[in-house]
């Protein structure tokens, strides 16, 4: 199979690196400790999660994507449904203890997982069934539970949601927790502030780029295992081109790998990026409708700059073409909401604005203001 795996997790020799932030995760369970990983999106925290679950012996290992939660019946329903596709190697039937509470467990046919629902759970009872579900999880042995895009939770409709959350991963000490994100000025102030639930609650590792050598050592080791040939400076190429985002270049290279080529030169890499921009070009066309001139000039700059501190400043005004502070400020407010950019801190506590798709922003390069 095709190396490079752009879809979930499918073990060790597909996997790159991050053996240190695997050893550490691992040490800080099998050592009581809470963990949250802080990392800017499409950089693998996921994937680093799979594997290290994968790499973790007779352990119950709970996968919960809040990404798309709104509220806490949402939460209820990935919780529930994160249960009921556990591995049958366990003792414990997770099956039978989601029917028991008057879960409805159906499974899809074509992908063999579990869905959960709880129609007959009476509303309002949502605290109360994860409370349930938490403490039956407890009394097995060697439990963790990831819960990955954390800060979601600060959007759920219900009242102090975070301090309650809080309160149950207090009560169970058999449960390890990972928690983890992408908005790192949130998350910093989730676990950083002495005013906040979860104030001092888990040790913080951030996430960065695998380190270009690294990345680019293991390209070329794939494509070498499938009789392919790829030097290390094209794989460097194709490492700077995306950006150290590990999403990325796990396509890029999925894409070159799928190719009948046998020796891959920078050209081909160049072609590939091509089909994709072209690939996802009707969908970047629908992105740019919405928007105005000013947005779009903006838009452009950030992915000119890469990365903008100063929104106000005379290299990104210039980049844009523009000369009013206020409409650039306008503009950058009205693109955050559209989620075209994102804003973070730096290392340093500096804020910048950046785009974290990387087709966009090299589709965005391509277009003319």
């Amino acid at each position: 199979m095709n190396p490079f795996v752009v879809i979930g997790y499918r073990g060790n020799e597909t996997f790159c690196d991050r053996e240190n932030e695997t050893r550490a995760l691992i040490k800080n369970l099998k050592n009581g400790r809470n963990t949250c990983i802080i990392s800017p999106r499409r950089l693998g925290k996921t994937a680093l999660i799979y594997h290290v679950f994968a790499n973790l012996k007779d352990w119950v290992c709970v996968y919960v994507d809040l990404n798309l939660c709104n509220n806490l019946d949402d939460f209820l329903k990935s919780l529930a449904s994160s249960l009921a596709n556990i591995p049958s190697a366990h003792k414990f039937s997770f099956l039978e203890l989601l029917t028991s509470l008057k879960f409805s467990v159906e499974m899809d046919a074509l992908t063999g997982q579990y869905s959960v629902g709880f129609n007959l759970v009476r509303p309002g009872d949502n605290k109360k069934s994860v409370s349930e579900l938490l403490k039956i999880i407890a009394k097995q042995k060697n439990v963790v539970i990831a819960l990955d895009e954390f800060q979601q939770i600060l959007s759920f409709k219900e009242a102090q949601v975070e301090g309650w959350l809080r309160a149950e991963a207090q009560q169970h000490s058999s449960i390890r927790f990972i928690y983890s994100g992408s908005q790192q000025r949130v998350l910093h102030e989730m676990f950083g502030s002495n005013k906040r639930p979860f104030f001092h609650s888990a040790e913080l590792m951030t996430l960065t780029s695998i380190p270009k050598d690294v990345y680019t050592n293991f390209i070329v080791d794939q494509f070498k295992k499938g009789k392919k040939s790829i030097s290390k400076d094209v794989a460097g190429f194709i490492y700077d081109y995306c950006l150290g985002f590990t999403a990325y270049i796990q396509l890029v290279c999925n894409h070159l790998y799928d190719d009948t080529l046998r020796i891959v030169k920078e050209d081909s890499v160049l072609t590939t990026v091509g089909e994709l921009l072209k690939q996802y070009e009707p969908f970047y066309l629908k992105l740019k409708k919405p928007i105005t001139d000013m947005q779009f000039r903006v838009l452009y700059a950030v992915a000119k700059l890469k990365k903008v501190y100063a929104i106000t400043g005379n290299e990104f005004m210039s980049a844009a073409g523009i000369t009013n502070p206020s409409s650039a400020s306008k503009a950058i407010a009205s693109l955050l909401k559209y989620d075209l950019i994102y804003t973070d801190t730096d290392a340093s506590g500096k804020e910048f604005f950046s785009i974290d798709d990387v087709l966009f922003l090299r589709w965005l390069e391509r277009q003319s203001i």
